[in-house]
């Protein structure tokens, strides 16, 4: 793990931390800073969510001086990637996962039969 990464990793745990009252099985770093956090439990309004995100990854840069770019992404989006409300997204995300942190338990978003 290179300096950058271990830095990264540091601040994705802050931010973990800070997010406990979310049951995250999973983060995925799918460019420099940009991560993916896998929401488990039923889905919740995504804006509230994503500035509750923000707001944590603001006071992480605060303290670390890494920018960590959250989005949520909820199981039943990655389980049914082809048909949720923004699918480039989330192909984007499996095309440029970089590392994953916490093991979830099918990494791949299952595809529908074409």
């Amino acid at each position: 793990m290179n300096p950058h990464e271990r830095d990264t990793k540091r601040a994705i745990d802050r931010f973990l931390a800070a997010m406990t009252s979310h049951d995250i099985p999973g983060i995925i770093l799918y460019s420099p800073d940009n991560i993916a956090v896998m929401m488990a439990g039923k889905r919740r309004r995504v804006l509230a969510t994503a500035a509750e995100m923000g707001s944590a990854a603001h006071d992480v840069f605060l303290e670390t001086g890494i920018d960590i770019a959250p989005v949520p992404v909820w199981r039943d989006e990655w389980e049914r990637l082809n048909m949720d409300e923004n699918p480039i997204l989330l192909r984007n995300i499996v095309r440029d996962a970089v590392r994953q942190w916490r093991k979830l338990r099918d990494a791949r978003p299952r595809h529908p039969a074409a």
